[in-house]
């Protein structure tokens, strides 16, 4: 049995008679666009503004009263307009002639004002060029100019307002009307799920009751409720109800329950409907072996980086296959184009996508949020490698052919070209690239080799004057006996300076060859256009810097004598200084010059060591291989569980080390009874409160711990930090919400293995609970029997704070033994660094302030056993 429920589809006209919920909303903005000529619809996204327009207005018209024509970007908005305004008068696929005629025309035919309907208008600035956008603008400007009985309506997602600047200055009346679609409120939503079932002749066990255990179920008492949750929700009870086989249908309170309440319905459908078409797609006998990650593959080319729907061009051929073109061909040509058709004509049927004559697109643009959130690390890893290839191409050609890749930043792309399929001319430009490396590679071996002939041909001439100087001593010997004791003093100084050239000669050698290795790895940083190139040019002229520095810190120690695993040591120990600034790539290009000189010593092991495991913690295993194996390990694997194991067998006891320094130290804390809010001075005795056994971490979260969760995340650890600061690994980290807390402890339970203890909701929004320190408004549920990482109760962090003392602060009467505050220090401080509590805890005073569960209310009067906090607060 089909569902009647519209899914993540508009409605359309045809719906009129199904569509509730926006009375209001239509009447006004029929009010608008009928009195003015230029209206904007906008609000966030899952508010329903495209179903308001083409149903609710439309049934407002009543299909007679307008000439509605609908565009949407497609490949360029121009070419769109034209070719829409073409359809309409008849003229086939696109209008040629002048377009503010082509209005007047459609006017005189129809005897109906046009309205030219922009939908999805975001995608202008998305994915379009400023010479596009400019274009556009100018038209729009024309056509107003005209005084034409024309009226222009956009639709676009509200966080893209902003992007109206340029839109104005050609168009100063753009701002006047504009109307904001608010999400809906729980009356409009009662009268969407009554009216709907009415319509669709579902019954309910109670016409009052059952409705309102609906609601309960998708709002969670929250406010602003998203129609994709509502629909997708309701297309759920429907497929539950349908499996009674009752006629007619009923919602019954049965079925209410069992399908009962989803925090993220749509993250839910999406993650069963992956796994249920990739085991579809397995179980093809026409299909070659099917990857896991080849459904978020071809999801992917559906997104842009900004996490807004892409439409994407395709063709079908006679026999039903179906294939993509443009950018999106080629990014999947890696994939069986069987196996791509099938996954397509899969997503279709399961209705993530849609298809229109000529492009397929992502449903709704809350389906493109959530695909971006689930991307995995090597596909956002994919993503910005061919972003680098494209933007390194187009500088390229901007250059007249004069700019290439190096060989560091080929090094970096190479282990990743296996999965990119490119276009001709991008392969052309690295092949370019490879050649003009070898070509300054070769030039700086001869530089170096025309050094070292140099060095030859000079200590050649000293030695032949060594001679003459033998010679005439020889000759001279027998004048006199002082001369003698003259000469043999002469002969060994003579020596002593021979040794010291050849031991100068030989640092030289070695340092010249460090220095060529290491060149042989760097990266010479140039300015790149787009922003990820750019952050990835500044990190290449980090390690540029970082080499040299070692090249030169090398020498140095050379000309004073040291050994070549002091010099290993000093290396590894700048190293370390990188770690500790969270500079990771800076003590790579570090290890990889000491790696030069071949003398491994333990210092060095462990640094590579640690830069290793971050980079394969942070899902960059490639990274990490590389890093290993240009520092001279050998048989290195390529995974992330192969790179664990190799990693601990390096070094057991520093890896142990290593987890415990980025994964924090879980202190087993005893369970027991306590005076919760018990304060001495304030004669405050405080009440009993019982908590059970829980595991707390030794230290405050750390800038390691956190920066390993946004280096996984693609993040940017510096905005934590505060700028007069800085900032090392070992410092508390700073400025993170709630919501990054609970967020970061969903993420390191995933990362272990464990059920994760939150769901979070991050499409929809509690407006409920509001607070000056709050600006995210998710909405965050604890998980039955989760044991995944979490905040602590109130409860449990004080239980925690007294370490089964009777002290004043955390560990001590006196605050200077455990804390850093305000009369001992300017800023935060390194943790561990002051006396721990009887639990072994540091930090329960002092340093930063730290977040628990509990919303912030009064305690109860009686605390119950566990006590999880208020309902309800700031």
């Amino acid at each position: 049995m089909k569902s009647p429920f519209k899914f993540l589809d508009p409605y359309e006209l045809e719906d009129k008679n199904a569509f509730f919920g926006r009375d209001a909303e239509t009447k006004e903005l029929y009010n608008l666009v009928t009195k003015n000529r230029l209206t904007f619809v906008y609000g966030p996204s899952g508010t329903g503004k495209t179903s308001l327009v083409q149903c609710g207005l439309s049934s407002r018209f009543g299909g007679v009263d307008w000439l509605p024509i609908f565009v949407r970007r497609g490949e360029d908005i121009n070419a769109a307009l034209r070719r829409e305004t073409g359809k309409a008068l008849g003229e086939g696929p696109a209008l040629a002639g002048d377009l503010p005629a082509a209005v007047g025309a459609l006017f005189s035919r129809f005897l109906r004002p046009v309205y030219l309907i922009f939908d999805q208008f975001e995608e202008l600035f998305i994915l379009g060029n400023p010479a596009e956008q400019q274009a556009f603008y100018d038209t729009i400007a024309e056509l107003l100019e005209a005084e034409l009985p024309c009226r222009l309506l956009f639709i676009l997602r509200e966080d893209y307002f902003g992007h109206l600047n340029q839109f104005e200055k050609a168009v100063p009346e753009l701002y006047h009307r504009k109307l904001r679609v608010e999400p809906m409120s729980r009356d409009n939503l009662r009268a969407v799920i009554a009216g709907s079932c009415q319509v669709f002749n579902i019954g309910f066990d109670d016409a009052r009751r059952s409705p309102e255990l609906i609601m309960d179920n998708i709002t969670a008492d929250k406010s602003g409720i998203h129609m994709p949750y509502v629909q997708v929700y309701l297309h759920m009870l429907f497929q539950e109800a349908a499996k009674a086989g009752q006629s007619p249908l009923r919602f019954s309170d049965a079925v209410i329950g069992k399908v009962g309440p989803i925090t993220d319905v749509l993250g839910r459908f999406l993650e069963e409907q992956k796994d249920f078409i990739f085991k579809t797609l397995q179980q093809n006998p026409a299909l070659p072996s099917v990857s896991e990650d080849a459904v978020p593959q071809v999801l992917d080319v559906f997104v842009s980086a900004e996490g807004t729907k892409v439409p994407v061009g395709y063709t079908l051929t006679p026999e039903g296959r179906m294939s993509l073109s443009g950018k999106a061909a080629h990014s999947l040509a890696v994939l069986p184009p069987a196996l791509v058709s099938a996954t397509l004509l899969e997503l279709e049927k399961s209705r993530i996508l849609r298809r229109s004559d000529d492009t397929l697109e992502l449903a709704h643009d809350t389906l493109a949020a959530l695909i971006d959130q689930q991307r995995s690390v090597e596909l956002r890893q994919l993503r910005d490698i061919r972003q680098r290839i494209e933007t390194g191409w187009r500088e390229h050609t901007d250059s007249g052919g004069a700019y290439f890749f190096d060989k560091g930043q080929l090094a970096r792309i190479e282990p990743f070209l296996p999965k990119l399929a490119l276009e001709p001319e991008q392969a052309g430009f690295l092949e370019k690239s490879h050649t003009e490396a070898k070509r300054l590679e070769n030039a700086e071996k001869e530089r170096v080799a025309r050094e070292l002939r140099l060095a030859e041909d000079k200590l050649t001439a000293e030695e032949r004057a060594r001679k003459r100087q033998r010679f005439f001593t020889r000759l001279v010997a027998g004048v006199a006996v002082v001369a003698i004791g003259a000469a043999v003093v002469a002969f060994f100084q003579t020596k002593k300076a021979n040794s010291a050239t050849d031991a100068a000669k030989q640092s030289a050698t070695e340092a010249l060859a460090a220095q060529q290795a290491a060149q042989d790895s760097a990266a010479v940083a140039r300015t790149q256009r787009a922003a990820a190139v750019s952050a990835q040019a500044k990190a290449d002229q980090k390690a540029e810097e970082a080499q040299r520095s070692a090249e030169a810190l090398a020498k140095t120690l050379f000309d004073l004598g040291k050994t070549t695993e002091q010099v290993v040591d000093a290396i590894a120990g700048e190293a370390a200084q990188s770690i500790l600034k969270m500079d990771y790539p800076t003590a790579a290009a570090k290890l990889k010059a000491a790696a030069a000189l071949n003398k491994s010593t333990t210092a060095f092991r462990q640094t590579v060591q640690e830069v290793a495991f971050f980079w394969t913690e942070a899902g960059r295993p490639m990274e990490a291989a590389a890093l290993l194996r240009d520092t001279r390990q050998s048989n290195v694997p390529n995974t992330r569980d192969a790179l664990r194991a190799f990693l601990k067998k390096m070094d057991t006891s520093h890896y142990a080390e290593l987890e415990k320094r980025y994964f924090g130290d879980m202190v087993p804390i005893k369970g027991g009874t306590f005076k919760l809010g018990k304060d001495k001075e304030a004669g405050n005795e405080g009440t009993d409160a019982e908590v059970s056994d829980f595991y707390m971490a030794r230290t405050e979260t750390t800038f390691w711990q956190y920066g390993l969760f946004c280096a996984a995340l693609g993040r940017d650890i510096s905005k934590k930090a505060v700028s007069s600061w800085g900032y090392e690994g070992h410092d508390p980290i700073i400025n993170v919400s709630w919501y990054d807390a609970v967020e970061y402890a969903n993420w390191l339970s995933v990362l272990h293995g464990r059920k994760p203890a939150y769901s979070i909701d991050s499409l929809q929004r509690d407006t409920a609970n509001k607070s000056s320190y709050d600006d995210m408004k998710w909405i965050v549920r604890p998980v039955p029997d989760a044991y995944g990482y979490r905040l602590p109760s109130e409860a449990e962090w004080e239980y925690a704070a007294c370490g089964e003392q009777e002290f004043r602060y955390s560990g001590s009467d006196n605050v200077d033994e455990v804390a850093w505050y305000a009369e001992n220090s300017s800023r935060t401080r390194p943790v561990k660094t002051k006396k721990a509590n009887g639990y072994g805890l540091y930090d329960m005073s002092g340093n930063v302030w730290e977040w628990c569960w509990d919303w912030y209310n009064a305690f109860p009067e009686h605390f119950p056993a566990n006590y999880r906090g208020p309902v309800s607060g700031s």
